[in-house]
């Protein structure tokens, strides 16, 4: 009976497509149970390695050297970049360990020049002590500590016995061809940076540092290089690019960790610690150097999905793409369904040696070679307390917490797995963004519910663990209330419900200066009222201008924060003042008319930036019919308070009901001069409205 399967391999080719070897009766199948179950075979093994890596579809007994050139390069890419180990334990002077003889005749023949074909017709005369011999001379390019790997190479293959299947072996397999590759700070000949840093990259870099931050294991503060002179930065690029030229490791990747206690939770348990770390000022000016270098890469690879640690993305039109969404199943009798999935410590679990074979095939050679060395070498010290003893470790797995350049290189880490689930998920509504991703949460959009356990297979051989139990499906339907309750990116969906969540977490944030507020003529009312912007009313206001909101909701809004101003400036009955007078008093104005500004404000934003990101895509979707629309009264949504705040325009020519409005507001917002005479007239007559408002109030 024929076996069909498919092997995933990890391994990426140079245009970064993941091959899938297809194999059956006669293939990998075979080569992994020939010696009974799942037994460790390297003379069949290795070949199909090869063939799975080279992408091809059949097998046979041997395998042609046509492809072996590029096999080999993908190998060294991949895996043999680090220490490699012996096969099962036994000594390496044994011939028949064909796996390693291969291994290490390839980074020979790859290094000194010799041809592969030369080595693949020759493998047999070439025994392990005469490769070792050879690849020794070359240990910055590859250094073979076979004795301290034999245990870690045990630890796969112990638990392996025949009742295991191929595609586990297979995994375990390529754990170990993948050892830690990223242990290398530099890697081939020392030479130049082709590009190397200069002044300008550093004070730049050094301008970004923040004032008054903890500094790390040198103790050198950010301010010191930030007001310092000049001939710093000089001085800081010469001794960076004399360290690539010379491969002079610099004793800048050690960190400082600090566990503060979660704010609110038992002290005690580990888990209710926020591990802090403190880097050194050097390594952090370094980091943003490699930053702003392959950001444009960085920013080309990565999908529109993506808003997190972007430009011109945030928070914010993730918020608004779920309003959207939901606008649409309240308008018309369909339902959406949002997996969204949980990831545990994701950015402390990525393999660094996965994440440099990704970024090879983005960036150049010098930001490799950079980001090589951040990744390298690692060391963490623990401090608690006032203690002066020294707990250190080595960190070699996840992205260093506190760089600058962590966060990209997760979203680029992740980037690359989504690539591999998104051809597994069932075919999507055009009309529909496919998902909705800020950092780590990720939401897959369809019209039904999708199995979080194929996904859960694709990103587990990325070392990224989906907590199943934090997994959240999400129904949008108009008869369907719970979603109104469902957090995004810190928003309800539920525009009156966030409203309402916001009013008490902003009366809790008022309450914690309430020490503050009542210290009267000791701190002057202009100090009272910045404090009050900074730390009350923005959280009131955190993600206002995806809110859609009544008339009757608006005067609501308006009033608790009349009220927390009056409280803020020491006001208390029987003292009373308008509304008016109180809004000059305190230099604010009606919180109804920031929230319709900042509306506004997003959505030319989000109408400038490129029509694949959800939120765009919702927006147009939303006008695309997919179902009858429900009778009666619109519900009050995000696209019908936005065709309210037009239809108050005078000249009455704008409006928000069709596709075609949104392509016409769309090349509006292009012209931002265009845009700006759009909104201000839009901020007038809400304005006009508010003092009409104030008017009956006194009559």
């Amino acid at each position: 009976m024929a076996i069909a399967s498919v092997y995933p391999c990890s391994l990426s080719s140079g245009t970064g497509r993941t091959w899938l070897h297809r194999v059956s009766e006669g293939g990998i199948v075979r080569g992994l149970t020939s010696m009974g179950g799942c037994a460790w075979n390297p003379e069949r093994i290795f070949p199909l390695y090869l063939s799975s890596v080279a992408g091809y579809t059949e097998m046979g007994e041997g395998v042609s050297p046509d492809f072996i050139p590029e096999a080999f390069t993908l190998i060294i890419k991949s895996a043999l970049l680090a220490p490699i180990p012996s096969q099962t334990g036994l000594s390496l002077t044994r011939t028949n360990c064909w796996l390693l003889n291969m291994c290490q005749t390839s980074v020979c023949c790859i290094k000194t020049g010799v041809g592969q074909s030369w080595c693949w017709s020759n493998r047999q005369k070439l025994g392990s002590v005469e490769l070792r011999q050879l690849v020794s001379s070359h240990s910055d390019f590859c250094s073979f500590k076979i004795q301290a790997y034999k245990e870690a190479v045990n630890t796969h293959l112990a638990t392996l016995d025949k009742q295991n299947s191929p595609n586990e072996t297979w995994y375990r397999i390529q754990d170990i061809l993948r050892s830690a590759a990223h242990t290398t700070a530099f890697f081939g000949e020392p030479r130049k940076l082709k590009k190397p840093i200069t002044k300008e990259e550093v004070r730049k870099s050094i301008n970004k540092l923040n004032n008054n931050r903890a500094p790390g294991k040198d103790g050198i503060q950010g301010e010191l290089l930030k007001y310092g002179p000049e001939t710093i930065d000089s001085y800081i690029a010469n001794i960076i690019n004399e360290s690539f030229e010379k491969h002079e490791i610099l004793d800048i990747n050690a960190g400082e960790i600090i566990p503060l206690p979660k704010p609110g939770k038992p002290k005690g348990p580990p888990k209710n610690l926020r591990p802090i770390t403190l880097l050194n000022t050097i390594r952090k000016t370094l980091s943003t150097i490699v930053l702003e270098r392959i950001r444009p890469h960085v920013e080309k690879y990565i999908s529109h999905s993506q808003s997190g640690f972007r430009p011109n993305r945030s928070t914010a039109d993730v918020a608004w793409t779920h309003k959207w969404l939901a606008a649409k199943t309240l308008q018309e009798k369909i339902n959406i369904t949002i997996t969204g999935i949980d990831m545990s410590a994701a950015f402390d679990t990525i393999d660094r040696a996965t994440l440099l074979n990704i970024l090879e095939t983005i960036i150049e050679e010098d930001e490799l070679r950079l980001v090589r060395f951040l990744l390298s070498n690692t060391c963490l010290n623990i401090r608690i307390g006032g203690t002066k003893e020294e707990k250190k470790f080595t960190s070699n797995i996840g992205t260093p917490q506190g760089d600058s350049l962590s966060p990209i290189l997760f979203v680029v880490y992740l980037e690359n797995a989504l690539k591999e689930v998104r051809p597994i998920l069932p075919e999507s509504e055009k009309t529909l963004p496919n998902e909705i991703a800020y950092a780590d949460d990720v939401d897959f959009i369809a019209r039904e519910r999708i199995d979080v356990a194929q996904i859960q297979r694709v990103l587990k051989r990325y070392n990224l663990e989906v907590n199943v139990d934090k997994t959240e499906y999400t129904i949008l339907d108009r008869n369907e209330k719970s979603w109104k309750n469902t957090k995004k990116v810190g928003t309800l969906i539920g525009d009156t419900e966030d409203v309402q969540r916001r009013k008490q977490l902003s009366t809790a944030a008022l309450a914690k200066l309430q020490n503050v507020w009542v210290r009267g003529d000791k701190l002057k009312k202009k100090a009272k009222l910045k404090l009050y912007r900074a730390l009350v009313k923005s959280v009131l206001t955190y993600n206002c201008s995806t809110w859609a909101l009544t008339q009757a909701e608006e005067k609501k809004l308006d009033a608790f924060h009349r009220k927390q101003l009056k409280r803020v400036v020491g006001i208390r009955y029987p003292v009373k003042i308008t509304n008016k007078a109180l809004y000059k008093q305190c230099n604010e104005r009606p919180l109804s008319l920031y929230v319709l500004e900042n509306r506004w404000r997003l959505f030319g934003h989000i109408l400038r930036r490129d029509r694949e990101i959800p939120a765009n895509k919702a927006m147009e979707g939303f006008f695309i019919p997919q179902g009858d629309k429900y009778r009666g009264r619109p519900i009050t949504t995000l696209p019908v308070v936005l065709n309210n705040d037009l239809s108050r325009l005078e000249s009455n020519t704008y409006g928000l009901k069709t596709f075609k409005d949104i392509e016409n507001l769309k090349k509006i917002a292009e012209q931002r001069d265009q845009w700006r005479i759009l909104c201000t007239g839009i901020q007038k007559a809400a304005e006009a409205l508010q003092t009409d408002d104030y008017d009956a109030e006194r009559r």
